[in-house]
């Protein structure tokens, strides 16, 4: 199955710049499911899972828009997942982004995602 993503959520409009995305998979960092597809041939992880995995919270809830929106516009995308409430458009962020992203935490979480991310996906 293939799937538009784009940089912005879709509004019944055709963005330019369409990337295909596969289907996602999940990988695990310190036993956070981090769900991931692939765009362009280039890995890209989901933003709330990531933001979960790194606790980044705003008064107990999850908010990825908050902590992402400082990213470079080419380090985020929405791309859709299966959830259990049926298929969503979910930010997603590439490995570039989620190294800029670890960098804003302690430095221990930091260097632990650092290098799952480097051991992980090698060639990003």
């Amino acid at each position: 199955m293939t799937f538009t993503v784009s940089a912005e959520p879709q509004d019944g409009t055709a963005p330019p710049g369409e990337l295909s995305a596969l289907p996602a998979t999940t990988r695990s960092f310190e036993g956070h499911p981090i769900r991931m597809t692939a765009l362009g041939n280039e890995p890209w992880l989901s933003a709330s899972d990531l933001c979960r995995a790194l606790q980044l919270r705003i008064g107990g809830k999850i908010t990825p828009a908050k902590y992402i929106r400082g990213l470079l516009a080419a380090d985020r995308a929405y791309a859709p997942f299966q959830t259990q409430k049926g298929e969503q458009s979910l930010s997603v962020i590439s490995v570039s982004g989620a190294m800029t992203l670890a960098s804003s935490r302690n430095r221990r979480v930091d260097t632990k995602l650092r290098a799952w991310l480097r051991r992980e996906f090698p060639d990003a």
